[in-house]
């Protein structure tokens, strides 16, 4: 068996890279993924949170108010 040529173990050399790279991409989209899930989910509960808040202060101003008007 012939050794490979410069050009041969460039392109293999290249093509070794492209995956290298591809591979990257890939765990670096997933932990992106990931990372936005997270936050979309703490998201989600700090809003329900504030507005459970905001609800019960306009339940009691509203209270408040109607005792007032009487």
């Amino acid at each position: 068996m012939a050794n490979p040529s410069a050009s041969q173990i460039n392109a293999q050399i290249r093509a070794a890279q492209r995956r290298a790279e591809q591979k990257f991409k890939q765990e670096v989209d997933r932990v992106n993924r990931a990372n936005k899930k997270a936050v979309d989910d703490y998201n989600r509960k700090v809003t329900a949170q504030n507005k459970r808040v905001v609800d019960d202060y306009n339940r009691k101003v509203g209270t408040a108010q109607s005792s007032v008007d009487i």
